[in-house]
């Protein structure tokens, strides 16, 4: 993307995001999203569909949801290239994780679940909006990795 006026804020919040798929991709771990700065403003996590595939995690991700995440991301970017902030991040969450307006997200956000509500408590990441579903890491990834992906990975969209 080539922006006239790059700010070192937007610099900052491009590299953060590339650097989180480096690493979340590089330990299989899922990286997800969520709308607020200091707070939570939305209790549900947006999983991110470039490291979703590299994990063992038993959610798939539809390619018309990645693309509308992509375009979300995109915008989102340039509003930050341009105006050093986002004033619709709250509107363009809204947008991007309401089913009517972008179908089949609600496979890949999730609800945070309480102590042994899914039979593989140590390995779930949350239940999906979409069906209550657990999505849960499998296979390689064991208990302590799936503990220290969720703790580490889940990162704030408050550019979003």
């Amino acid at each position: 993307m080539n922006e006239p006026h790059h700010t070192p804020h937007t610099h900052t919040h491009t590299h953060a995001r590339t650097h989180a798929h480096t690493r979340c991709s590089r330990h299989r771990w899922v990286l997800a999203w969520t709308l607020g700065e200091r707070q939570c403003d939305d209790r549900r996590r947006l999983l991110d569909p470039v490291v979703l595939g590299r994990t063992t995690v038993n959610v798939t991700v539809s390619s018309a949801v990645s693309a509308s995440i992509k375009s979300t991301w995109t915008q989102a970017a340039s509003a930050w290239a341009q105006q050093g902030a986002n004033p619709l991040n709250a509107s363009q969450w809204a947008a991007l994780v309401d089913k009517t307006q972008t179908p089949g997200v609600a496979d890949v956000l999730l609800w945070n679940i309480g102590a042994r509500e899914c039979a593989d408590y140590d390995n779930c990441l949350g239940l999906t909006h979409s069906n209550g579903d657990c999505a849960c890491y499998g296979g390689a990834n064991n208990a302590a990795n799936a503990a220290t992906a969720t703790a580490t990975a889940t990162a704030t969209a408050n550019h979003v």
